[in-house]
């Protein structure tokens, strides 16, 4: 671990990896310090500096809410890439983290159906608790490099200037062991005449507890280069942090959910004509 850091403005917008001394790692302890030297260029070997905007920072300095009383996690963002950057988030009034141990992270992957349950089995057996523990920080990492890279594009479409910024990205996929296979196709899937028995299939290569960052960076890099960035937004809840991509006729989505900011605002809004109606009275 570094034993000085550089600081940045408190809501300064700035990639939050920067490459350092090789042999320097995220996560402190000779644990993450070995595991980065071992994998150059992975996001162990680069510096992370925290980038807070306003409401999240403001929530987050309550303690965050506990593992036995958070809700559970949200799916809300029409996008896996922006359910994934919602895991760290202040719905209500409370900064909730559901990536806080690899026993979350394995949680969480089966709950989006990004990892096969008999592979989530399999590395829970095989792996180190203190491993997985060590992937859910640098799970943790690139969530928030990859939430701030979102705040400054979201509004307007994705300009081709903005790959240079997600070279880590780019290098965290260049490890990624994903192969394609022609398997059987499944014809309670695809009943179409006419079409071929077999078919094209993504499959990955889960060597180690590492292998699970793999899918979300594939998450994240269908995110840029498939979305428009116009339609994503941050709920307009007055504490609330969700993202999520408006696809509503007319693009007028304001909430992450009618059923919890929705209504809240709408509360707000009655209580306060209410109040208005009383003083006119008088």
């Amino acid at each position: 671990m570094l034993s000085k850091r550089r600081m940045w403005p408190r809501y300064a917008k700035r990639p939050l990896y920067a490459p350092i001394e090789h042999g320097a790692g995220l996560n402190s302890g000779k644990r993450a310090d070995a595991a980065a030297r071992a994998r150059p260029g992975s996001l162990s070997s680069c510096r992370s500096v925290t980038i807070f905007w306003p409401r999240l920072r403001r929530a987050s300095q309550k303690k965050p809410m506990s593992a036995t009383k958070r809700p559970a996690p949200f799916f809300i963002a029409d996008h896996p890439g922006l359910d994934f950057l919602n895991t760290l988030a202040v719905p209500v009034d409370t900064a909730v983290e559901w990536l806080a141990s690899g026993e979350d992270l394995l949680a969480w992957l089966k709950q989006a159906g990004l990892v096969p349950e008999a592979v989530l089995d399999d590395l829970r057996r095989r792996a180190d608790p203190r491993d997985l523990d060590t992937v859910a920080a640098e799970a943790r990492s690139l969530r928030d490099w990859f939430r701030s890279f979102v705040h400054k594009y979201m509004g307007k479409p994705l300009p081709a200037s903005a790959l240079r910024q997600l070279e880590p990205l780019n290098r965290l996929l260049r490890r990624d062991e994903e192969f394609g296979e022609i398997v059987v196709r499944d014809r309670r899937v695809e009943e179409s005449t006419g079409v071929s028995g077999v078919a094209w299939r993504s499959r990955r290569r889960w060597k180690s507890s590492e292998s699970l960052l793999f899918p979300l960076a594939r998450l994240l890099a269908d995110l840029v280069c498939t979305e428009d960035f116009t339609y994503v937004k941050v709920c307009e809840g007055p504490t609330c942090t969700l993202l999520f991509i408006d696809r509503t006729r007319g693009h007028a989505r304001r909430w992450c959910s009618m059923a919890v900011c929705g209504n809240r605002a709408k509360q707000i809004v009655y209580r306060k004509r209410a109040r208005k109606a009383q003083k006119s009275k008088r």
